[in-house]
């Protein structure tokens, strides 16, 4: 086999498994898109709509003679 016909077989094989992966990549996206939209579209609103409460507390930031430069304190946002 000469040269010249093994690389053309090699970059057609290539081409062959990437446009392959192409179509499986298609197709996942085309069933999550019809077929799983609703259950997706809630996970999704549960996940954004969540509240969470935070509780921490930062150190405070001292300079080179130990004099507070940056204090924790208490607020809301």
């Amino acid at each position: 086999m000469s040269n010249q016909r093994h690389t053309t077989i090699r970059a057609a094989l290539t081409a062959g498994l990437f446009m392959l992966w192409l179509v499986a990549i298609g197709a996942r996206a085309g069933y999550l898109q019809l077929f799983k939209a609703p259950w997706l579209s809630q996970k999704a609103s549960v996940q954004y709509e969540r509240e969470m409460t935070l509780r921490a507390k930062r150190g405070d930031i001292y300079d080179r003679h130990h004099e507070a430069l940056a204090v924790s304190i208490e607020s809301t946002s």
